[in-house]
């Protein structure tokens, strides 16, 4: 092969990837710029906006190392021990 021939193959795929980068550039750009807009507007956006205590939601603790039995033990009449849970390795 000749070397302009090895030169404009090696430059094809630099040419399809700034075209397609391009074009990725032109399709998503207006709709990042939509989508900004649209969050900006939310309440969550706007910097006052605060928790109040009705949305706040208390939970409960379970301890790691509680014993457990089998839910479905009793319904079968299964004599299976109450499990444990290992300890935690350290």
């Amino acid at each position: 092969m000749s070397n302009g021939v090895k030169g404009v193959s090696k430059a094809i795929p630099v040419i399809g990837a700034v075209v397609s980068g391009g074009l990725t550039l032109a399709t998503y750009r207006p709709m990042a710029k939509r989508l900004k807009n649209h969050l900006a507007g939310l309440p969550l956006a706007d910097p006052s906006h605060r928790v109040s205590e009705g949305d706040v939601v208390d939970g409960e603790v379970v301890e790691e190392h509680e014993t457990f039995a089998p839910v479905d033990a009793e319904l079968h009449g299964a004599d299976t021990p109450t499990l444990k849970l290992e300890e935690p390795r350290p």
